[in-house]
């Protein structure tokens, strides 16, 4: 619905996949999925969000990782 894509652009802008939105929902493939591209772009985002300097600040963006 127009209500969830909506949210959906406030809370990714043009980072959501699905029909209506920026990204394509990417073809059949048994080496990626949508979550997958979704899940790195974030993460990408997320460490890289100020570029690392050094090792241990790499280190401390990735805690879970």
């Amino acid at each position: 619905t127009s209500f969830a894509r909506n949210i959906l652009n406030e809370s990714f802008p043009d980072r959501w996949i699905g029909r209506g939105g920026r990204i394509s929902w990417p073809a059949r493939s048994p080496d990626l999925t949508p979550l997958d591209s979704f899940l790195w772009g974030h993460l990408k985002t997320e460490v890289y969000r100020d570029i690392p300097t050094t090792p241990e600040d790499m280190r401390e963006r990735t805690p879970c990782i």
